[in-house]
């Protein structure tokens, strides 16, 4: 069974030196195959490197088997979805498109978390054969980090099989669940088609507060009965949590990370409610604020950093990635979203679809929404909409999301134009 080990010392400055060296030669293959942009890429190489070192300058790579992983976005190394994605960004402008894809297999899932994005009503999921298909035309297109979501995509194993099967080694790909459904049987079955890495929900270290959380008596067992399938299976854990700026205030983070090694998580990623799906409407937790974002920082700075946190899984908090100085927004050029029924939205906290691909061809719909945000944004996009998304579904009794093309791509046009956030900056 491999295990997820955070690299230090020896292991981490032999890692990197491997690392640079590979980049390297990258960067010569590139230029020698295309030797009249030789200026264009070395700068982008060197812009590269600059966006490399802000988003490690917080995190520890994590060894798993003979692979590592830097971060939860990006494929692990060596792979050949790294490889392209690398490939791709040496030939592009800096901004790695369409690289993030979360797909949906299925609308149905027991539990009623309060911050679900998909508020769907009544929408027939794309059959399954347009699914595989799909998948493939997502790899075409340059998606090297592709997550399974729902609902919960084990109530619909023969989609989710089906959708992971359908991918080769040009993607990374994922699972998003609650654990729902999940035996040691069905996590073997789920490695051996593909599988590399599972997102576990687990937004309370009190099982009765998990619970009551997502609206579902056992939850928390079955959380922590999925992470062991997983570890046997040799699927790496990532722990999602949701977290409020009053439990950050009360130190909950600690709790959390001290919960996340006690099941040996691989990293813990840190959710905040959005003004998405069924939490479009009144949702008053954003973003940390002021000293929450202090501790966010704090906590990751000490649990990825301080050697006495070293055997500790890695801490990831996207407010930190997300802030205008960093990443900012990447929704919908970095990162896109496909509901079951087929929409194709910017992410799935922005409930917005330029275009269903069950019957529109794929490369279409990419291009329009490519047109539409070519570049990151400093501003959330999920902020910047939610009153306008929130005044539709409150004033139209029935009206699910996301909401439909015409209107949805009427916003997006009408959207403001935004600075590139510092790491794009060159």
């Amino acid at each position: 069974m491999d295990k997820p080990i955070p690299l230090a010392g020896k292991a981490l400055r032999s890692f990197d030196c491997k690392l640079a060296l590979w980049a390297a030669k990258m960067l010569f293959q590139e230029i020698r195959s295309h030797p009249g942009s030789a200026a264009a890429k070395f700068r982008t190489f060197l812009a590269m490197r600059r966006s490399s070192r802000i988003y490690m300058s917080k995190l520890k790579p994590v060894g798993f088997g003979r692979s590592v992983k830097m971060g939860l976005y990006l494929p692990h190394w060596p792979s050949q979805a790294m490889e392209a994605r690398v490939r791709r960004a040496l030939n592009s402008n800096g901004v790695h498109h369409h690289e993030q894809v979360m797909l949906c297999t299925t609308d149905e899932c027991p539990y009623k978390c309060p911050h679900c994005f998909n508020y769907r009503k009544g929408q027939r999921p794309m059959p399954i054969q347009r699914l595989r298909e799909l998948v493939g035309e997502i790899q075409q297109a340059g998606g090297s980090w592709i997550c399974i979501h729902g609902g919960e995509p084990l109530v619909d194993l023969d989609r989710t099989m089906a959708a992971i099967a359908a991918a080769d080694g040009r993607s990374e790909v994922w699972l998003a669940t609650t654990g729902f459904g999940l035996d040691a049987g069905t996590a073997r079955e789920l490695k051996k088609a593909g599988l590399f890495g599972a997102c576990v929900s687990l937004h309370h270290y009190k099982p009765a507060e998990h619970d009551a959380f997502v609206g579902y008596a056992g939850a928390f067992e079955i959380a922590v009965d999925a992470v062991e399938h997983f570890k046997r299976a040799n699927v790496f854990v990532v722990l999602n949590t949701t977290l409020t700026q009053e439990r950050i205030n009360h130190g909950e983070i600690s709790k959390t990370m001290e919960l996340a090694k006690d099941l040996g998580a691989g990293m813990v990623e840190i959710l905040f409610i959005r003004p998405a799906g069924r939490a479009v409407v009144g949702c008053d937790q954003l973003l940390p604020k002021g000293n929450e974002q202090a501790l966010l920082e704090d906590a990751m700075q000490t649990f990825n950093r301080d050697a006495r946190y070293q055997d500790y899984p890695v801490l990831l908090g996207p407010p930190y990635f997300e802030a205008p100085d960093r990443f900012g927004c990447v929704a919908g050029n970095e990162r896109i979203f496909i509901s079951t029924a087929g929409d194709l939205q910017p992410c799935a906290m922005v409930n917005l679809s330029v275009g269903n691909v069950a019957g529109e061809s794929f490369s279409a719909v990419l291009d329009r929404l490519r047109s539409l945000l070519p570049r990151p944004r400093r501003e959330l996009l999920c902020t910047h909409l939610q009153p306008v998304v929130a005044q539709r579904i409150e004033s139209s009794e029935g009206l699910g999301l996301p909401l439909d093309p015409p209107l949805s791509l009427d916003m997006l046009r009408q959207l403001p134009r935004s600075p590139s956030p510092g790491a794009y900056c060159r």
